[in-house]
């Protein structure tokens, strides 16, 4: 029986990322730092990857982050998963950033209160902006990350009042860790309005942490299209609109 591999990656923030995985275990892993030059980055050490295994035969499906993040990383991504997936006729997984940034803290960190947390990746944007949503987490079987989405990813400017009181609301007395490139700027803010609150440090999204759910969304059917997947952006208009509206979809699902 043919081994079954899947390769993952991740160019949504400045460290580019790319993860070889077995059905049981990532067999291969780098990353390198520096947004600027993410392209040459993503294809030198994917195809070293690729070449010590019999792809055209094995390799069974791609993961990427699909954003939000940086405009050009994401496309540099997309444009490369895209184009290895059409040309073998394998399937495309789309994870977004936050959720990827969210798992990866399962595999970096191992003595958080995740039961009774609340988690908050924040993907920097510009000035006091942060891509953002709430996740809760918990392990699998695998003792991978499995983390929920309690909102939807939105835009927020964190120094805005409507914003904190919202984002006040949703937490309540709950314990809440907040991480990624756009948390520091977060942390005086959240140090008064969110005294229970707990930054971690230099943590970024890793390809490696989709592993697990690349390949249950290949199981289960929910890959993309191919030909017309883009990923998402959260467009310059999109974080242009009220605080309001922004943050009427930092909301707890019922």
């Amino acid at each position: 029986m043919n081994e079954e591999y899947y390769l993952l990656l991740d160019t949504s923030t400045e460290v580019c990322s790319v993860a070889l995985g077995s059905r049981e275990e990532i067999v291969d892993y780098e990353e390198s730092s520096g947004s600027n030059k993410h392209a040459e980055q993503l294809a030198t050490m994917a195809n070293r990857m690729l070449s010590h295994i019999d792809y055209r035969r094995d390799l069974r499906g791609v993961g990427v982050a699909g954003g939000p993040g940086s405009y050009t990383g994401l496309r540099i991504g997309a444009s490369y998963a895209k184009g290895l997936c059409w040309s073998l006729g394998i399937p495309l997984v789309s994870v977004m950033t936050t959720e990827l940034l969210a798992m990866t803290l399962f595999d970096m960190e191992d003595e958080l209160d995740y039961p009774n947390a609340l988690l908050m990746p924040m993907i920097d944007a510009r000035r006091m902006e942060v891509y953002t949503a709430i996740y809760t987490g918990s392990y699998g079987a695998d003792y991978s990350g499995v983390v929920v989405p309690q909102t939807d990813i939105a835009a927020v400017v964190l120094t805005d009042e409507d914003s904190q009181l919202r984002i006040r609301e949703i937490v309540g007395d709950k314990l809440l860790y907040y991480f990624g490139n756009g948390a520091e700027k977060a942390k005086g803010l959240f140090d008064e309005l969110l005294p229970g609150s707990r930054l971690i440090y230099d943590l970024h999204p890793r390809a490696d942490a989709m592993l697990s759910r690349v390949i249950e969304s290949i199981e289960s059917g929910e890959t993309e299209d191919v030909a017309y997947w883009e990923p998402y952006y959260l467009k310059e208009y999109e974080a242009k609109k009220s605080v309001n509206k922004v943050l009427s979809r930092l909301m707890h699902h019922d």
